[in-house]
């Protein structure tokens, strides 16, 4: 499903560099409503892309499997920090 997503940087990159939504300003209901319209008023053809480029982010790039290994090694690199 596309994003309407807070303009933080992090965010901002992964929203804008995948073209998988649109960001608001986080504390701006008219900003969050506005990038929420837009979505729903998108054509049906950029709507469809949008929900695509979404999965397969979602299914190889932003899963747990994908991200379980930077978790695991930020943990394997700070335990031995801690010993």
């Amino acid at each position: 499903m596309p994003v309407v997503a807070s303009d933080f940087p992090d965010l901002r990159s992964i929203v804008l560099e995948n073209d998988v939504g649109l960001l608001c300003k986080p504390a701006d209901p008219a900003s969050i409503a506005g990038a929420v319209r837009q979505l729903l008023n998108e054509p049906a053809p950029q709507r469809l892309a949008r929900r695509q480029r979404c999965r397969q982010l979602a299914t190889s790039t932003y899963c747990w499997e994908r991200e379980s290994e930077t978790l695991l090694r930020l943990y394997g690199h700070s335990s031995k920090i801690l010993v």
